[in-house]
């Protein structure tokens, strides 16, 4: 199939964000693993449920908040 040049920028650039985007997913949930991060981790991904709830994977997000909920810590639960 032949495709514009401008077809082909925009499919590259959104291709690049959305790597990038499940990147820094995966970052956050294996900084939410980790005790001195795990407040701020859990905050991002919260923020970016917030923020864009029909955006990709956000079963993945909603898997450490849902994870997270029962939590004895009154932060995280916030």
């Amino acid at each position: 199939m032949v495709v514009s040049k401008v077809v082909k920028k925009m499919r590259y650039y959104e291709s690049t964000l959305l790597s990038t985007y499940k990147g820094y997913l995966q970052r956050l949930i294996a900084l939410e693993q980790q005790a001195s991060f795990q407040l701020v981790a859990i905050r991002c991904i919260c923020t970016l449920l917030d923020s864009v709830p029909h955006f990709n994977y956000r079963e993945s997000l909603l898997a450490v908040v849902i994870k997270n909920i029962s939590s004895a810590d009154d932060v995280v639960r916030f």
